[in-house]
């Protein structure tokens, strides 16, 4: 079941990430709460009814690449760690915040992180 307010995955009558209780939802708006559940599903879904992940690989190519301007964070939505790199880029003049993007880079192609900021699994 999706959460009708933020639109995230959930098992619980409560969403762990927006608090929002579904019961209270449903009585309160129960000919909305069956179109906002499907207008969520199908944006969330490809073709193949996966849900959309991030990709593993370009945020690691990304890193590896143009980790001194934190783009691989950007796109796996970690904006305070890509800032930081920004930081340490400009104070060593761009060497510190290579050298920490490329290992930031193999690391994230061998899997670590698992998931994007937003909690859901990268995919390949």
């Amino acid at each position: 079941m999706f959460c009708p307010k933020c639109g995230k995955n959930i098992e619980e009558d409560i969403c762990p990430y927006c608090h929002t209780n579904i019961e209270d939802y449903k009585t309160e708006n129960n000919d909305n709460i069956k179109e906002n559940t499907d207008n969520i599903n199908n944006f969330a879904e490809n073709e193949y009814g996966e849900p959309f992940r991030k990709s593993r690989i370009m945020a690691g190519i990304l890193q590896i690449f143009l980790g001194a301007f934190g783009i691989g964070r950007f796109y796996l939505g970690y904006y305070k760690t890509a800032i930081w790199q920004i930081v340490l880029s400009l104070v060593t003049l761009f060497i510190g915040g290579a050298v920490w993007g490329f290992i930031d880079g193999i690391l994230i192609l061998n899997g670590n992180p698992h998931t994007d900021a937003f909690g859901k699994a990268l995919g390949n």
